[in-house]
């Protein structure tokens, strides 16, 4: 069988940093002569990226496996292959409990996918030659106005909750060659170039990024004329990040963002989290960024029911989300993950009723105090990129907001500016809702 005879699909869970490697693996298929199938059903090749960095997720692998299971059942000459942090994870025994899978791969090889399918399934390559068009996608199919990249693999950190080195290795930054290889790639899977309005940067640990590399991927972006936001996902809490917010304002492309997930307040339960900081560096965090940009927004996340957390731990929390400007807050249930420092050094005693109470009342005092945050926007002009314009609805996104993650603008249609997907607006915020907004356009940008 020859690969041009072959579609593809590829199931990605997890982060967005699986984004861009299903991204690499889809480019690398199809430069190699693969179809891109729009249905896993439609596909002779299912590829599951995979996410293990905490319980849930690996349940959701699981499901999402034994559906593909399910599937190759009516068409045993389907083929299945299970990619990244779940396969590296449990490389030693998915083999035989998945039998129906055709093969297993890890987290460094997704540029090399149509050699393994080839040297798996005895499928000959076919590849394209040198400039000839890749696109598989209608040129009528919505492409988001934004697009994930990479800058740096793997995490040298010791955070006991946290898999994720023993699964993706030791830091490694990238160089602004790879970057640009990503764009290159993303760009050859667009008919336009104008609609890719946003460059998200991800890895396991931004801040660790050598400066001067920052600034040249940073620089990079900027130069692009249909570049209008660059946004940093994944800093981290040690001084370092004074350095960072320096830099982002001198950048007029990066957005007034700060994702920094602090996991916890309690210095106790930080210091058995292995994580720096307390809350007075964490205020002083968040004041140096507002000084900065009285625009910025932060967005932070706790992990609760870490072993040897008290109420006293979960009140701490509960002040520092009163006392301090928190726009966004991701709650994490801990999960007692087999490979983590935590898992080796202390026992999961905290009832999963307790995290789920712990949960929901710091959930309710973040929903309060971001009621109380939020009030001075009501009303207020902004810009607006939109993500989605369909018929009766459009839905929009401020600089200070991430797609996937962060609240949205429900706009009414506005037929007589024919917008479209990656099209920039002035509008209002009239009405907000628990998170999101209803808006008004007052003129396209």
């Amino acid at each position: 069988m020859k690969s041009q005879d072959v579609s593809f699909y590829i199931e990605t869970l997890g982060c967005p940093k699986n984004i861009v490697d299903s991204r690499t693996m889809r480019g690398n298929l199809l430069i190699n002569g693969f179809v891109e199938a729009k249905t896993p059903e439609n596909a002779d090749l299912i590829l599951i990226n995979t996410c293990s960095f905490i319980k849930e997720a690996q349940e959701t692998t699981i499901d999402t496996i034994f559906e593909a299971v399910r599937l190759k059942a009516s068409n045993k000459n389907k083929k299945i292959g299970i990619v990244g942090c779940f396969s590296e994870q449990f490389a030693g025994s998915l083999e035989n409990q998945i039998p129906e899978a055709d093969f297993f791969l890890g987290t460094r090889r997704y540029h090399e996918i149509a050699h393994v399918v080839s040297q798996k399934c005895s499928i000959e390559l076919m590849p394209r030659l040198p400039g000839e068009k890749i696109h598989s996608r209608s040129r009528n199919e919505i492409i988001n106005p934004y697009a994930y990249f990479r800058i740096a693999q793997g995490c040298s950190r010791k955070c006991a909750f946290c898999v994720i080195p023993a699964i993706r290795g030791s830091f490694e930054p990238y160089t602004i060659d790879h970057l640009k290889q990503q764009y290159e790639q993303e760009m050859s899977q667009r008919y336009e170039t104008s609609n890719l309005r946003e460059a998200i940067f991800v890895s396991q640990d931004t801040i660790s990024t050598p400066e001067k590399d920052l600034r040249q991927f940073i620089e990079f972006f900027e130069s692009l004329g249909h570049i209008s936001w660059i946004r940093l996902h994944y800093l981290f809490p040690d001084k370092r990040i004074f350095d960072i917010i320096r830099m982002m304002s001198e950048y007029p492309k990066i957005v007034p963002y700060l994702d920094i997930p602090f996991q916890h307040i309690s210095r106790s339960v930080l210091e058995a989290m292995n994580r720096p900081g307390d809350a007075g560096l964490f205020s002083e965090i968040i004041g140096h960024s507002l000084l900065s940009n009285p625009e910025m927004e932060i967005r932070t996340a706790f992990i609760i029911g870490f072993p040897g957390e008290t109420d006293e731990d979960i009140e701490e929390a509960v002040r520092f989300i009163e006392n301090n400007p928190v726009h966004k807050l991701a709650l994490f249930r801990y999960s007692h993950e087999e490979g983590t420092p935590a898992f080796q050094k202390s026992r999961d005693l905290i009832p999963d009723k307790v995290k789920a109470e712990r949960m929901n009342y710091v959930r309710e005092a973040h929903i309060k105090a971001r009621t109380a945050l939020r009030s001075n926007l009501t009303g207020k002009k902004t810009l607006l990129m939109l993500d989605e314009v369909n018929p009766d609805e459009i839905i929009a996104r401020r600089p200070q907001d991430s797609p996937d993650i962060d609240e949205v603008v429900y706009l009414s249609t506005t037929p007589e500016l024919d917008l479209k997907v990656g099209d920039m607006v002035e509008a209002r915020l009239n009405t907000a809702m628990e998170y999101d907004w209803i808006g008004e356009i007052i003129a396209k940008c």
